[in-house]
């Protein structure tokens, strides 16, 4: 086809048209492939902590606190891909890879359903007043991007699909007490 439009000395519509007229006339149509009916939107509901709690967790500033999760996920085929985000008030953001053996398979559906019951570690400095950490679960599919994700140096992460709305925890990290 390529050949025979090289060839027009004319490339008005009408010539244009007469010559792929008769090759296009030629190919056999083939049917548009069947859409996958098997797809399902990837979830999250975090059931704890409460998103409306109004109480401020307090620990010793530059140790580990933790948090305990409990979320159930829909329609996961990769559990490898799945991270707790932790965003701290001056927009550090931390992913945590959950351990496996705290991501148990529902009997209820065909395996694509999950409920993770973990502990999320959180640590900060000392801060003046009480602010809030936002805790959501997440996909990275980083890993699965290979070269691309090496090459796009932007400030968003487009490797990263929220599954949820982020919950709010209100902590205040007290300092070290000095002395007996």
């Amino acid at each position: 086809m390529m050949k025979d439009l090289n060839q027009l000395e004319e490339t008005k519509p009408g010539t244009v048209a007469r010559c792929l007229l008769p090759l296009l006339q030629l190919c056999d149509l083939t049917s548009p492939p069947q859409p996958n009916t098997q797809v399902g939107m990837c979830y999250a509901v975090i059931n704890s902590p409460a998103p409306s709690s109004d109480t401020i967790l307090k620990f010793t500033a530059g140790l580990v606190m933790g948090i305990s999760m409990d979320a159930d996920i829909y329609h996961l085929s990769n559990t490898a891909c799945l991270r707790i985000r932790v965003k701290y008030p001056d927009q550090q953001t931390h992913l945590i890879i959950p351990q496996a053996s705290h991501l148990k398979p529902q009997n209820y559906d065909d395996g694509a359903t999950h409920r993770l019951v973990t502990t999320a570690l959180i640590s900060a400095q000392v801060w003046t007043e009480a602010s809030h950490v936002e805790l959501s679960l997440v996909l990275d599919l980083s890993q699965n991007e290979g070269p691309l994700s090496h090459s796009l140096q932007t400030s968003i992460q487009p490797c990263i699909i929220d599954l949820c709305k982020p919950v709010k925890i209100n902590i205040q990290p007290k300092p070290v007490k000095r002395g007996i």
